[in-house]
């Protein structure tokens, strides 16, 4: 049972890391190295940032931009924006409407 509460928990923290993803590429504020998890050094970002890219809602750039945002992207983050941080404040007791498996 352990296990699997474990796998459960780390597929948890990489559909965050997915988010979190989305959200910084939509912002262009970060290195190659940050969105494949080489520095620091966070597997479940990387794996995000490759699961994005497989699902089509972000693409690779060259530098400076590294990654941004496709459509499909835009739309996911609307969405969440929609459903958990209207009016500017996150109401995270919402966060079970967001569409990870999409993430």
């Amino acid at each position: 049972m352990a296990d699997n509460l474990g796998a459960t928990l780390r597929e948890f923290r990489v559909k965050l890391y997915g988010l979190e993803v989305l959200l910084e590429a939509e912002g262009g504020r970060r290195t190659e190295s940050w969105f494949t998890g080489a520095q620091p050094l966070i597997e479940e970002r990387g794996e995000a940032t490759d699961r994005l890219v497989e699902r089509g809602l972000l693409e690779r750039r060259p530098s400076p931009e590294h990654f941004t945002l496709t459509d499909r992207g835009r739309r996911l983050l609307a969405n969440v924006r929609a459903q958990i941080a209207s009016g500017g404040r996150v109401d995270w007791t919402r966060i079970d409407e967001v569409d990870f498996p999409l993430l």
